[in-house]
């Protein structure tokens, strides 16, 4: 589960939201935001899908790079996929297993328009934030808590 807090420079304060966040290795990664408004994104393989308000749109992410270089940060990370994270991303790693932060500058410059970099912290194995700040100055904070 998770809680996001969204910094955006329209808002005079941040937009908290809540939900859950599950992968299933290799490709399988569902966002589903139950607070303050159900949200579905769901990305499987080369498709990801968006549910608001019961309809749903598809794009192919090999059609979208843009979109493809941000999921395929996100889930590089989570399946441990170095060699996924060098193809898209300038990758630095700092700390100790108990406690690390790597961040992720992305190569293409398509995605540099609109992701300036993704830091993830963790713990051992597991990723416990996700910060994503955009090339215009909007920050997504997602805190993640794994399930037990």
């Amino acid at each position: 589960s998770f809680p996001e807090t969204k910094h955006l420079a329209l808002l005079a304060k941040p937009l908290v939201s809540r939900g859950t966040l599950n992968f299933s290795p290799p490709d399988k990664l569902a966002i589903r935001t139950t607070d303050p408004k159900p949200e579905a994104v769901v990305v499987d393989g080369d498709w990801v899908s968006r549910t608001v308000d019961g309809k749903t749109r598809s794009i192919q992410l090999s059609a979208q790079p843009e979109a493809a270089g941000i999921i395929e940060g996100i889930r590089g990370a989570l399946s441990g996929n170095r060699t996924a994270l060098d193809t898209h991303y300038q990758l630095s790693v700092s700390g100790q297993a108990n406690q690390w932060q790597m961040s992720l500058v992305p190569r293409d410059s398509r995605v540099r328009k609109l992701v300036q970099r993704i830091v993830m912290e963790g713990k051992q194995n597991l990723i416990t934030r996700i910060t994503t700040e955009m090339a215009d100055g909007d920050r997504s904070v997602m805190d993640v808590t794994p399930k037990p």
